[in-house]
């Protein structure tokens, strides 16, 4: 019992480790509209609106936090948009998802299918959310802005207790 008593506290460790600061104290609704609510160094509208909001296991509030600093900061620096809406969506019993829609100059999303210079921050955000079975989906075209949207599924017992 010893044994099993100190890998559970080493694993809640490691977990703590790797949760964003911002989810130390709150919850992902709360995370999300503090990273909207932050000044830019662009002259970016950020707006967050949320859908049905639940709770969601700490590794997937997390990859999705992630997924939204990203996608984020590649609409506040790449894109020339003037707005940015950022949507959590918890409608859904077994998904939640983060949309980032921007009114910017869009891009060419083949273009970045591959690792290198530019699409990095998309490729690693499609193997974060790969890793616990979500997708990383983009659209986007030279003139149209863009919209990515971070989907993870929600785990068995937790569907069920995020909906009271």
């Amino acid at each position: 019992m010893d044994a099993l008593g100190a890998n559970l506290a080493e694993t809640r460790t490691i977990i703590r480790d790797l949760t964003p600061p911002a989810l130390e104290h709150d919850d992902l609704t709360a995370a999300l509209r503090s990273l909207c609510a932050r000044d830019t160094a662009t002259p970016v509208h950020v707006e967050f609106r949320t859908k049905a909001p639940g709770d969601l296991p700490p590794d997937r509030a997390a990859a999705l936090l992630r997924a939204a600093q990203g996608l984020l900061a590649n609409a506040c620096q790449h894109a020339r948009a003037r707005h940015v809406w950022v949507t959590l969506d918890h409608r859904d019993t077994t998904t939640v998802a983060v949309e980032v829609r921007d009114d910017g100059v869009g891009f060419d999303p083949a273009a970045t299918a591959e690792p290198g210079e530019r699409g990095l921050g998309l490729t690693a955000g499609r193997e974060r959310l790969g890793a616990l079975g979500g997708s990383l989906t983009v659209r986007s075209a030279p003139g149209r802005g863009t919209l990515a949207r971070a989907t993870l599924p929600v785990v068995g017992a937790f569907a069920l207790a995020g909906r009271r």
